[in-house]
C-alpha cells in the first residue's frame, strides 16, 4: 500500500505541473493575442483617422474644382457672346 500512495501521489503531483505548465501556455497564447487586438485595433484606428482627413481634403478639392468649372464656363459663354459680336460687328 505504501507503493501505492507514493505512486499515486507521484502521479498527482505530476498532473498539478501539466496543468499548471498548460495554464501557462495558455496565458502567454492569450496575453499575444490581446497584443495583437491592440496593434490591429490601434492600426484601424489610424487608417479611419487617415480616411477621414483624406474624405475632407477631397471635399474640400472637389468644392474648388466645381468653383473653378462654374467660372470656366462663365467665361466660354462671355467668350462666345463676344465672339457673336465681333462677327455681327465685321459684317456691319
Amino acid at each position: 500500500m505504501f507503493k501505492c500512495s507514493g505512486a499515486l501521489h507521484y502521479l498527482s503531483a505530476f498532473l498539478v505541473i501539466s496543468l499548471l505548465a498548460s495554464i501557462d501556455i495558455a496565458t502567454a497564447a492569450l496575453i499575444f493575442q490581446e497584443d495583437a487586438l491592440r496593434q490591429s485595433e490601434s492600426k484601424t484606428k489610424e487608417l479611419d483617422d487617415e480616411k477621414n482627413r483624406l474624405q475632407k481634403t477631397n471635399a474640400a478639392q472637389q468644392t474648388q474644382l466645381d468653383k473653378y468649372k462654374k467660372i470656366s464656363e462663365d467665361r466660354q459663354s462671355l467668350n462666345d457672346s463676344l465672339e457673336t459680336q465681333v462677327s455681327a460687328l465685321k459684317k456691319v
